[in-house]
């Protein structure tokens, strides 16, 4: 699994200003200082880009007005004086290659995601550490693109959870409000939790996998829910019972050789032992699962 960010890029941006009214949510009509350089069928970035609640809009009527603009229905509110920017692209496109960065094909298109600091997010839940990504921009009123051969070729990350596995596990699959970057931000917190406590093989076992996805389950529950003391309970015991398996592993068990059976399941590679209960266990160790004792 591979994933990483897009970067939206300033020079994809062009004309610039200002509202100078607040607006709600659901609003076709907005102020701005001065409607020099926007048109029809153009798309503008309402907001400062990569704060919370910014949008991308099109421009959905000529503009005859030198302080006004009509356009699709917003999503969100926005207070005077935010930024107006005009953005020759509204998507993303993923491309693919699978041969050493010979031929690419087109993977996923996504929507720029302007309220996010990083960029749009992709993953890809088959990728491999030889995969190369490219990303270009799409323009879909003007069915526009930019020349995949003037994108930078990328490897990504390496992840073994990915973003929609713990976005169901956590109850939040169609919550438009809990964005990719932050359940981006709470695995690569239970990701260092585990590396902390644990040298990885690769690939890791399927419980350790969970223990990663439950760890950052628990961490969203609590973020989200923190104003709510069964549902923040409920994430802290999350945690709580994930941590307890993470602790187990690491001071119960240790790994003897190659069999079919073993604690993490059936995955044909490892085996682990219990250690007597004479084991003194003071202080915190910290192995490898790959390693033998």
């Amino acid at each position: 699994m591979r994933g990483f960010y897009a970067t939206t890029e300033l020079d994809a941006i062009t004309e610039l200003t200002y509202l100078t009214a607040d607006i709600a949510a659901g609003v076709s009509a907005i102020t701005v200082k001065d409607t020099n350089g926007f048109a029809k069928d153009k798309y503008i970035i309402i907001g400062r880009l990569g704060d919370e609640g910014t949008e991308i809009v099109k421009i959905s009527a000529t503009v005859s007005s030198k302080t006004s603009l009509t356009v699709a229905t917003t999503s969100y509110a926005h207070k005077s004086d935010d930024p107006i920017s005009l953005i020759r692209f509204n998507q993303r496109k993923l491309y693919r290659s699978t041969d050493s960065g010979v031929t690419y094909s087109l993977l996923e298109t996504k929507d720029i995601e302007v309220d996010n600091p990083s960029g749009t997010y992709f993953e890809d839940t088959n990728g491999v550490n030889s995969y190369y990504y490219k990303c270009t921009y799409y323009n879909v009123q003007e069915v526009m693109e930019t020349d995949i051969a003037d994108s930078i070729a990328m490897s990504g990350e390496d992840h073994d959870v990915s973003i929609t596995e713990i976005r169901e596990e956590a109850g939040f699959k169609d919550n438009p409000y809990i964005t990719d970057d932050l359940i981006y931000q709470k695995r690569a917190e239970a990701e260092a939790e585990v590396q902390s406590m644990v040298d990885l093989p690769d690939p890791i076992p399927d419980l350790v996998k969970q223990i990663i996805r439950d760890l950052a389950v628990g961490r969203l529950w609590v973020k989200n829910y923190n104003n709510i003391s069964l549902d923040q309970s409920m994430g802290y015991q999350r945690l709580k019972e994930t941590r307890k398996i993470l602790d187990d592993l690491v001071k119960k068990y240790k790994v003897t050789g190659v069999t079919s059976k073993n604690v993490f399941g059936s995955l044909g590679y490892q085996t682990c032992e219990e250690y007597d209960d004479i084991t003194d266990f003071s202080e915190e160790p910290k192995f490898s699962i790959h390693e033998e004792f």
